[in-house]
């Protein structure tokens, strides 16, 4: 988060509730892991999306089922 105070504009990967929204009352731009993600299955640096937000998931990685519709959605899977 200090970089996106020190540097506007900036991007932060952030998926923690209350640092997001420290972060967005700060008017920081934040994504977290699962945009990361989705950004990379856009680019074409991964193949699919699904099969590692369901290991995050096994890894106790909280993401809501509403969250993981939406990303796949946009991923187009």
């Amino acid at each position: 988060m200090a970089l996106g105070l020190e540097e506007p504009g900036s991007l932060v990967v952030l998926d923690d509730r209350l640092a997001r929204e420290v972060a967005r009352m700060r008017n920081i731009r934040i994504t977290g892991t699962a945009g990361v993600l989705l950004k990379a299955k856009q680019e074409r640096y991964i193949p699919a999306l699904a099969p590692l937000l369901n290991r995050l998931l096994q890894l106790d990685f909280r993401l809501s089922e509403a969250v993981k519709a939406t990303i796949l959605k946009l991923a187009q899977e």
